[in-house]
């Protein structure tokens, strides 16, 4: 098995920044902000980060919109775009 210590950061948005209160990996730390998303994570060499993306924004859009039908009339939706950068191990705070 290839060895990886690859750390992402990805982010995205509601379509049009409105305001909104099966993949391998580890997802190290989640930050919801009321028009976007802040999402550190650690995914293995065998799943591309835009296939991991794709499905934590879709099962991220199922579930706002069986909680929330306000959202679902107002026609709330996520960005087709998305942000993703690496970090180091480093840039973990120290437990």
């Amino acid at each position: 098995m290839p060895y990886s210590r690859l750390y992402d950061h990805a982010l995205w948005g509601t379509f049009d920044r409105t305001k909104v209160h099966d993949c391998t990996g580890i997802v190290h730390a989640v930050a919801v902000l009321p028009d976007h998303v802040h999402l550190a994570t650690s995914l293995p060499p065998s799943v591309a980060p835009a296939d991991a993306i794709g499905r934590i924004k879709g099962s991220a859009a199922f579930l706002v919109r069986r909680r929330d039908q306000e959202l679902v009339r107002l026609g709330v939706r996520w960005q087709s775009e998305y942000g993703i950068l690496s970090f180091g191990e480093r840039a973990f705070p120290m437990t």
